[in-house]
């Protein structure tokens, strides 16, 4: 019952984004459904399956390392400005490399909805000794 209702949620989910955003990518209709709640709502449902989704890597999808990326690289990355970009960076320099994506969580701005938009567009390559 659960999966059922899931799937027809995320169908219509689907076709209200693509048809009210006029979005081509899978990034596009992600990011419009992670902003218009509609992937909250599944997850209130019952089942987290739109983590898988946000797991994949798209090649299109240009990936930043966050344990090395500038400032300026770090603001590619859909909805972190300058000021978010800075304190990525002051808490790396205060706080080592980043041992998991989710513990950006720990830094001043980014919430769980904020980490969920980010993460697709997030990597940790291999790790430099600090």
């Amino acid at each position: 019952m659960v999966s059922v209702l899931l799937l027809s949620l995320l169908v219509h989910a689907f076709n209200y984004v693509s048809s009210k955003n006029h979005v081509q990518t899978r990034e596009q209709i992600q990011y419009v459904m992670l902003r218009d709640g509609i992937s909250k709502q599944a997850e209130q449902i019952g089942e987290s399956s739109t983590e898988p989704i946000q797991n994949q890597t798209d090649r299109s999808v240009r990936q930043v390392d966050i344990n090395t990326a500038s400032k300026e690289e770090l603001m590619t990355v859909p909805s972190i400005g300058p000021v978010l970009a800075e304190r990525i960076v002051a808490y790396r320099e205060k706080h080592g490399d980043f041992k998991a994506i989710d513990e950006m969580i720990n830094v001043k701005g980014i919430g769980r909805v904020t980490l969920i938009k980010i993460k697709t567009y997030l990597k940790i390559s291999n790790q430099k000794n600090s």
